[in-house]
This record gives C-alpha cells, sequence and structure tokens, in this order.
C-alpha cells in the first residue's frame, strides 16, 4: 500500500485517486498496488524542492557579482551599486 498525503481535498477525490492508482499499478507492473490518499500538511513537494533551489541559485549569483573583484573595484573608486532585484540567474 502506498499513502499520499495531499494539502487539498480535492486531489483525494476518488477518481483522481483511482486514475493515480491505475496509472501506478501500470508504470510499476504490480496490480495488487493500493493508493491511499490522505489529507494533511505536506513538508515536502517537488514545487517546494524547486524554489529551494532557485533561490539556492539565485543567492549564489548575487553572492558571485559581489565578490567579483572588477564589480568591488567600481563599487570603491567609482561610486558604481549594484541594483537590488537586478541580478538574474541564467535559465537551465
Amino acid at each position: 500500500m502506498w499513502t499520499l498525503r495531499v494539502e487539498r481535498e480535492s486531489l483525494s477525490q476518488p477518481a483522481a485517486r483511482d486514475k493515480l492508482q491505475t496509472a501506478l499499478q501500470a508504470a510499476l507492473g504490480d496490480a495488487a498496488l493500493t493508493l491511499n490518499v490522505e489529507i494533511g500538511p505536506v513538508s515536502d513537494t517537488p514545487a517546494r524542492r524547486n524554489a529551494a533551489a532557485l533561490t539556492e541559485r539565485q543567492n549564489a549569483a548575487e553572492a558571485l557579482v559581489q565578490n567579483d573583484p572588477f564589480v568591488q573595484d567600481m563599487i570603491r573608486n567609482w561610486g558604481a551599486r549594484i541594483v537590488p532585484g537586478s541580478i538574474k540567474t541564467l535559465s537551465t
């Protein structure tokens, strides 16, 4: 038996559960697999992992720019400044 916890009640509807259970059975080749769906707080989701990774990449990009010797020279000698929110990560 697999247990899936979801935050929204709409995701626990029997039709959605049955469809997911059938897909899992087919993908795993296990016709005896059963899926239990419960409603409650979720601590880990793909969306949360993606958001954390994006934040980490953004922080790394900002640190790279902030610590660049050329940028530091421009700030120190020419009064340059980094515009908040202007540093963007490259899409991957």
